[in-house]
């Protein structure tokens, strides 16, 4: 179990917070926020038995949960495509992380939001077919950091992951919680948000993590003790039961479950949704 998930879930946190009182329009504001390999059952709302994900708990508890909800492929690139075009990889031609010039498709969710006059932002991983710069306002991050390094910190937590950590990191990332992927990204996803005063605006807030490189920073390293982590469900031991289906991808796994949450302002109708995505890998 991996404790950077913490990091991840704490930012979403301080951004649903925020985002209702943004955006004061009749239409509603629209906010996707999506992890990657991040399993489902990971949750305390699934069964888990350590506080690991207490803020998506929360938003669960408060809103809608579907937990029979599951992707159209077990890969990032054609998921993420069905995503946006409601069509399935057979009907897109995207059928694996590599084949994105195959994308074939009319309109996108993102031309209907820009079409109802909506203001569109990305923030984190992109990986689908969708560019940069068909968003208002884009900032594209990786599991290896920033894309645009625009800063030395930038740069050297780029070099970190590349080099010392591309796989896991098994010691306190020396890297503060601020220098990391979510918070550098909620951080610019509120600052764009909170400029919206005159505009309703759709924004996908995909954080990388916890997909790998496993690393970790203080306080969350030493948040959970290693012998009180539950034990796996299943491991790489199994792959020999399941057949050569599970032996050709046995990292990528659909998504666990979807959450819808709506969220009203005090006393107003509701002013944005948000739906959060888990991209985990599964435990059959």
């Amino acid at each position: 179990m991996n404790t950077k998930v913490l990091v991840s879930i704490s930012a979403i946190s301080s951004m649903v917070n925020v985002i209702p009182m943004l955006a004061q329009t009749p239409k509603p504001n629209v906010v996707i926020i999506m992890t990657d390999q991040q399993r489902a059952d990971l949750c305390g709302r699934e069964g888990f038995p350590m506080a690991v994900t207490p803020f998506a708990d929360s938003l669960a508890l408060s809103n809608v949960w579907f937990d029979k909800a599951y992707t159209v492929a077990p890969a990032s690139m054609p998921a993420r495509c069905s995503m946006f075009t409601g069509r399935y990889p057979t009907a897109t031609h995207v059928r694996t992380n590599h084949n994105t010039l195959d994308m074939y498709y009319k309109k996108d969710m993102l031309e209907v939001f820009k079409e109802q006059g909506y203001k569109t932002a990305l923030v984190g991983k992109n990986h689908a077919h969708v560019k940069g710069k068909d968003f208002d306002y884009c900032e594209e991050y990786f599991h290896w950091g920033k894309n645009q390094r625009d800063t030395q910190e930038d740069k050297d937590f780029a070099f970190f992951l590349n080099n010392k950590a591309r796989g896991q990191y098994l010691e306190a990332t020396p890297f503060p919680a601020e220098a990391q992927n979510p918070v550098k990204m909620v951080t610019k996803a509120l600052a764009w948000a909170e400029q919206q005063k005159d505009s309703a605006f759709f924004m996908w807030v995909s954080m990388p993590e916890p997909h790998n490189p496993y690393q970790i920073s203080e306080p969350y390293f030493s948040m959970f003790s290693p012998e009180k982590i539950p034990a796996t469900l299943t491991s790489r031991n199994d792959l020999s039961k399941k057949g050569n289906k599970y032996e050709i991808f046995p990292l990528c796994s659909p998504f666990g479950g979807i959450g819808r949450y709506s969220l009203p302002e005090p006393g107003k109708r509701s002013s944005s949704f948000a739906w959060k995505l888990f991209r985990n890998a599964s435990s059959d």
